[in-house]
């Protein structure tokens, strides 16, 4: 009970949450509640069904415990999301996050009102670098017209995955501005891989934990204490929730995303962390989403500048 927290109003259990992208298709999201996630984030799913970019598509860089995905949203749409969640939703143990992602307003906002009744909360999702045509929604006034269109139907609340390049810092301000209820911060670093057939794709683990920490500093010190941080990339332990800056925005209203392999280590170690007299706001929470694998020394990544 000491680790029960809230993010845009939604009651959570504890603030370790599944990120999207690990159950593109909400198949299932019970099991993966019942394994003591603070909540749950599907998808990423679109309007229609999408086969994502050609194979290979998906590296694991062992040593550094960290991957580099080109997937490209693959999904089988907002339908079949809708029937698994009117089908399994009562019976999850966890709040549900529906992430939706488009590349035109008119796809978004339909898949917004399609999902929207059937979970907790939406994560738009702007930010994937493995996407053609999703950087549109980094021009702040394309943004801006997004959000509005979202803001005159929507009734939950509602999340934007960032990017993890200094685009975000406007792009944040724009989802202030527009009442925007948390951010994901961030998305997954881009990175260059000629194994991959597209030659490219988003880096994610270990390698980009630092440039998660300086880019949660810069968006927060950009929009103040008024909007949820969800901080995503490379923690993998409970340790990392304590250390270097990170300890320091346990009071600046974080909920977490991570891979379920560590889920129940993190929460256990914040347990004992404040059950022996560590500081944790039960209001908000912290976190990150990671994909662990063996390895050693780490290089830094910083944020792009895009």
């Amino acid at each position: 009970s000491s680790l029960r927290t809230e993010i845009a109003g939604i009651q959570l259990q504890n603030p370790i949450g599944l990120a999207a992208g690990f159950d593109k298709n909400f198949d299932v999201l019970p099991s993966l509640a019942s394994l003591g996630f603070g909540y749950v984030t599907g998808g990423t799913i679109t309007q229609t069904a999408r086969t994502g970019n050609p194979r290979p598509r998906v590296m694991r860089y062992q040593r550094d415990e960290s991957l580099v995905n080109a997937y490209g949203f693959p999904n089988k749409g907002v339908g079949h999301a809708i029937e698994k969640l009117r089908r399994s939703a009562s019976q999850t143990a966890a709040p549900i996050v529906a992430s939706i992602s488009g590349v035109t307003i008119d796809e978004i906002v339909a898949c917004h009102r399609g999902i929207e009744p059937y979970a907790s909360a939406v994560e738009v999702n702007i930010s994937s670098p493995n996407t053609e045509g999703l950087k549109v929604f980094h021009d702040t006034n394309v943004l801006a017209d997004l959000l509005d269109e979202i803001n005159a139907e929507r009734r939950r609340p509602l999340f934007v995955k960032l990017p993890l390049s200094m685009s975000a810092v406007p792009l944040a301000q724009t989802c202030a501005d527009r009442g925007v209820d948390a951010l994901t911060v961030a998305n997954t670093q881009p990175i260059e891989d000629s194994r991959l057939a597209v030659g490219h794709g988003g880096l994610s683990g270990r390698r980009i934990f630092h440039a998660m920490l300086m880019m949660v500093r810069r968006v927060r010190e950009a929009i103040g204490n008024s909007i949820a941080i969800n901080a995503v990339g490379g923690i993998s332990n409970g340790e990392d929730a304590f250390k270097d800056r990170l300890a320091q925005f346990l009071k600046a209203q974080f909920a977490v995303d991570h891979g379920p392999a560590v889920d129940v280590h993190i929460v256990l170690h914040l347990g004992e962390h404040r059950r022996v007299g560590g500081e944790f706001d039960r209001r908000r929470g912290v976190g990150a989403k990671a994909r662990p694998a063996p390895g050693g020394e780490t290089d830094q990544v910083r944020p792009s500048r895009d």
